[in-house]
């Protein structure tokens, strides 16, 4: 059963070859967009603080 079920992804996949690109690429590149904003807010952040030295 679970070999159908992994045929049935695997021909769907092949057969939509740009969507499923589409879809890799917004599941690669999301994840570390967020971490970039959440890096570069954390940053500005820091630097809106009084200098205590």
């Amino acid at each position: 059963m679970l070999r159908n079920y992994f045929k049935i992804a695997f021909r769907s996949i092949w057969k939509n070859k740009l969507f499923t690109l589409i879809i890799i690429i917004g599941i690669i590149f999301g994840p570390a967009i967020e971490n970039v904003q959440m890096v570069d807010e954390k940053n500005n952040c820091f630097r809106s603080l009084p200098d205590t030295c």
